[in-house]
């Protein structure tokens, strides 16, 4: 038996909830009761309020179901029962979509930017420390899958680089990670720099420590050309809020571009693109990083894009659902 869960956050990151409640909860059910190898976490983006979250989760996670199911039918896959936690965090002035204060969301993109990575270093590292500290025991490998889209990418990855940075020995690390964890991690449309995850000389970008300090890590990007608010405005955003000086080389977003090769090459990643009818493809599974161009499938689906940002919400579909559980182990 699968189980979901929802925390819904303040601005800052805190769950609102008893979080000794939050902890013994999330403890019982990754304890040898439920005996649960598969652990999901969900983050919606930007421009999201309570109800819309509701209904994206359950839209993706009931499409993600019926798909595995069909693909285990046919002989592809085991479909284990699973915890899965989906966030909600503040991404509009107004949980009230009716209100007249979110006319101005446009003007929140940098702060809103700025709270998914407090999101991250609260809410999500405080539920992935829970499952660590509680799974460090556990003798099976288990996979703690984390899904973000948008803004959601910097709330999963913020997450993750702050449990890098735990794994540091200044003197001794705050967390061991367990050797039998393993951490799948899925970017839709990512919005965040196209570079943000890769090592550098100054000790990385913004989330540079999670490849190389997070053993058993593989990654799944989606990128498009078709992707109106990555590919365009999320340059102009960048300008226009000041986090760039050079307006005519502003920086590309994860979303729009896809990982760069100085990620790619040492992860020997693998390119692919998807298409209309994409079919489940479990030769994934054999690559640890996947750069996926959905172009082709959002060029052949002209009336799910959105003015002014094109396709950038277009992952409820089966082609995507086949993707993920392509790349997922189970």
């Amino acid at each position: 038996m699968s189980h979901f869960l929802l925390f819904p956050t303040d601005e800052t990151g805190r769950i609102l909830e008893d979080i000794n409640k939050v902890k013994a909860q999330v403890a019982s059910l990754a304890g040898p009761l439920f005996d649960f190898n598969e652990f999901y976490i969900y983050s919606h983006g930007w421009w999201t309020n309570a109800n819309h979250a509701m209904l994206q989760y359950n839209e993706f996670s009931l499409g993600m179901v019926v798909e595995a199911r069909q693909t285990a039918a046919a002989g592809h896959a085991v479909v284990p029962p699973v915890l899965a936690t989906g966030i909600h965090w503040p991404s509009m002035l107004s949980e009230d979509e009716n209100s007249l204060l979110n006319a101005g969301e446009f003007g929140t993109f940098y702060s809103m930017e700025k709270r998914a990575d407090g999101i991250g270093q609260n809410a999500v590292y405080a539920l992935i420390y829970q499952l660590l500290t509680t799974l460090s025991t556990r003798n099976a490998p288990f996979h703690i899958n984390l899904i973000g889209h948008s803004f959601g990418c910097k709330v999963i990855c913020a997450a993750l680089q702050k449990i890098a940075q735990d794994t540091l020995v200044k003197p001794t690390p705050r967390l061991r990670i367990p050797a039998n964890a393993n951490f799948n991690i899925v970017l839709l449309q990512a919005a965040f720099d196209d570079d943000a995850l890769n090592k550098g000389v100054d000790g990385g970008k913004s989330y540079g420590g999670i490849s190389e300090k997070i053993p058993n890590t593989r990654f799944l990007v989606t990128y498009s050309a078709e992707d109106i608010a990555l590919k365009d405005l999320y340059p102009v955003a960048q300008v226009v809020h000041g986090m760039f000086n050079d307006a005519l080389h502003p920086p590309q977003a994860l979303g729009g571009k896809g990982l760069t090769n100085e990620f790619m090459i040492p992860t020997a990643g693998h390119r692919m693109a998807v298409d209309i009818g994409f079919q489940f493809d479990p030769g994934l599974r054999n690559h640890r990083v996947v750069n996926a161009d959905l172009a082709p499938f959002h060029r052949g689906r002209p009336g799910a894009a959105v003015f002014p940002v094109g396709h950038h919400n277009d992952i409820f579909a089966t082609e995507i659902y086949r993707l993920i559980l392509s790349f997922l182990p189970t």
